[in-house]
């Protein structure tokens, strides 16, 4: 919940420019209810709304329910529609990489970002 959470402008921000793209995409990954599609899917509201009452459904959901959202929005489809996601999840340095050594423990410790697994994906949260 914390990378929606520190993300949420940006989120919003971006997110705004297809609204209805990215609710029928948590839709149908059952992120939200069909209740809640329809309190947030309505022509009267702008995008911005839209998208910041999505996120705050997602994030009062719990950090499961964030984490498969994170998930949603590290799709190629999604982040094909949304090319500003590729900002925010950069994946990390290869060892076959020579530009990008691997650093040593200590260092990616000190980077203040943790990576945790969910459902057998990694997902990239910042700490600071």
């Amino acid at each position: 919940m914390q990378t929606v959470l520190e993300k949420k402008v940006f989120l919003i921000d971006t997110l705004s420019a297809d609204p209805s793209f990215i609710l029928q995409h948590v839709q149908q990954d059952q992120i939200i209810t069909q209740r809640d599609y329809n309190k947030l899917n309505h022509s009267y509201h702008t995008h911005e709304k839209i998208v910041t009452d999505l996120l705050d459904t997602v994030m009062n959901k719990g950090d499961a329910t964030c984490c498969k959202f994170v998930d949603l929005l590290q799709r190629e489809a999604v982040r094909e529609c949304f090319p500003k996601l590729k900002q925010l999840f950069i994946p990390p340095p290869t060892a076959h990489n020579q530009d990008n050594p691997v650093k040593a423990a200590s260092e990616v410790i000190q980077s203040a970002e943790t990576c945790f697994m969910y459902d057998n994906k990694s997902v990239w949260s910042s700490l600071a």
